[in-house]
């Protein structure tokens, strides 16, 4: 997800250049930074939201690193169920 969200942040760096309000030079330092912030801002907060989903989607049980279930021995060597 983050080599994604990475991906599409690079990708769409100059896309932000062709809206009206990003394409213009900044007339200080200071607003060159505000609209840095605001960019990073928005994909912050884009990235977020796709985290919360994926949580809500597949539930906390289901990202964790613990398998949910142990697999079988494949050595070939079977045990008896009962005694």
């Amino acid at each position: 997800m983050a080599i994604f969200f990475h991906a599409v942040m690079n990708a769409s760096g100059e896309l932000w250049k062709t809206i009206p309000e990003y394409s213009a030079e900044p007339a200080s330092l200071a607003e060159a930074l505000a609209r840095n912030t605001h960019v990073y801002l928005v994909g912050a907060i884009a990235l977020w939201v796709a985290a919360v989903a994926a949580v809500l989607v597949y539930g906390t049980r289901n990202l964790s690193r613990r398998p949910r279930q142990v697999l079988a021995d494949t050595t070939g060597k079977t045990q008896p169920r009962a005694r």
